[in-house]
C-alpha cells in the first residue's frame, strides 16, 4: 500500500486516475465539511500560504522537474508504455471506487506519507492536490456507515488524516451526531475511536 501512496505523489497520471476513481461513487454535500470549508478562518488558512503552494508545485510537478529531464530513449518509451498500460487497467480503479478496506489502507499510508514527508510549517494539508477529495471520500464513508460497523481500516485512515488537527472538531461532530446514545455498542465504539 505504501508504494501506491508514493505513486500518488510521483506519477501525475496515476494521481489523476486515483482522484477520478475515489470520486466515481457520489459524494453528497456534507454539512460538516461545507461548514468547515466555508468558515472564514479556514478560507484564510487555505488561501494564505503562497510560499507553500510554490513548494508544493516543485514537489508535485514531476513532469517538469523529473520526467522531462530524462533524455528521450527507447527505454523511456518502453517504461511510459508500461505505465500507460497499468494506469488504463480499470480493475484497480473499480476496487478504489468501492471505497472499501483497500481504499482505507491506501489512505492511511497516504496520510502517513503526507505527514512525514510533505506537510511542515510552510505547507498546509489543503495545499496538497486531491486532499479535499480524499477528505470528502473518507467523511462520506464515516457518515454512510453505522459507527458500530466501521472497519478497523477506516478508523486507522481517519486517525491518520487527523494529523491535520484543523479537522478534528469536524470529525468529532460527525461521530457524535451519528452515535445513538441508546446503543451501548455504538457509544463504546465512538469513545474508542
Amino acid at each position: 500500500m505504501f508504494c501506491i501512496a508514493i505513486a500518488y505523489f510521483k506519477i501525475p497520471e496515476f494521481r489523476k486516475s486515483f482522484i477520478d476513481a475515489i470520486t466515481q461513487k457520489p459524494i453528497p454535500e456534507i454539512e460538516e465539511i461545507e461548514l468547515f470549508m466555508n468558515s472564514h478562518s479556514n478560507k484564510e488558512l487555505i488561501s494564505q500560504n503562497q510560499e507553500g503552494k510554490h513548494i508544493i508545485d516543485h514537489f508535485f510537478n514531476w513532469e517538469t522537474y523529473f520526467y522531462d529531464q530524462i533524455p528521450d530513449s527507447e527505454q523511456k518509451q518502453k517504461n511510459l508504455a508500461i505505465l500507460t498500460e497499468i494506469i488504463t487497467q480499470k480493475l484497480w480503479e473499480e476496487k478504489l471506487a468501492k471505497r472499501g478496506v483497500a481504499f482505507f489502507l491506501i489512505i492511511n499510508r497516504w496520510a502517513e506519507y503526507v505527514q512525514t514527508i510533505v506537510v511542515n510549517d510552510r505547507i498546509d494539508w489543503f495545499d496538497i492536490p486531491g486532499y479535499s477529495s480524499v477528505l470528502r471520500a473518507i467523511v462520506t464513508e464515516l457518515k454512510e456507515r453505522k459507527v458500530s460497523e466501521y472497519p478497523d481500516a477506516l478508523i486507522d485512515a481517519t486517525c491518520s488524516l487527523l494529523s491535520n488537527e484543523k479537522i478534528l472538531s469536524m470529525f468529532i461532530k460527525i461521530l457524535f451526531k451519528k452515535t445513538n446514545l441508546h446503543l451501548p455498542k455504538e457509544v463504546n465504539t465512538t469513545m474508542e475511536i
